[in-house]
């Protein structure tokens, strides 16, 4: 259907996997983001952010791997090379979040995460402490703290 109409579209090998691949990326990105409060940009600009994308991360990566899904390292590489393409000054959704006083994405995130790790006997000691951060400036957004 996409085709005959023109619509430009891939066809994915693996769609499970791929969705895997971009709730690693989302859990990495917008939490730290957020909790940094940095654009896109800090990814190239700071070894310290990436390395805090990319634990974060990883144990979206066990746990997956767990589950049997595989999770391609040229996949993880392709999404360095997309992140060095966007505007530095752009913020991932949980900073516009953060940002507008709303309720963020972090359950869905760091929650999940930590429920599926200990369903799997996987640690997950960085999206906890991600949850419990992310879940403070929602409290301080809130005028609880």
């Amino acid at each position: 259907m996409f085709t005959k109409t023109g619509i430009r579209h891939k066809i994915l090998e693996d769609m499970l996997a791929e969705k895997w691949f971009k709730f690693m990326c989302n859990v990495g990105e917008n939490q730290v983001s957020a909790i940094l409060d940095i654009p896109f940009g800090a990814w190239n600009a700071s070894d310290h952010a990436s390395f805090l994308r990319e634990k974060a991360g990883n144990e979206v990566y066990l746990i997956a791997k767990a589950k049997g899904i595989n999770i391609k390292q040229e996949w993880i590489d392709r999404q360095q090379a997309i992140l060095n393409t966007i505007p530095y000054h752009n913020n991932c959704s949980m900073v516009q979040d953060i940002h507008a006083k709303r309720q963020t994405e972090v359950d869905m995130f760091a929650l999940e995460v930590i429920k599926m790790g200990k369903k799997y006997h996987i640690a997950t000691p960085v999206n906890e402490i991600l949850y419990h951060m992310v879940k403070v400036l929602e409290e301080k957004n809130n005028g609880v703290i």
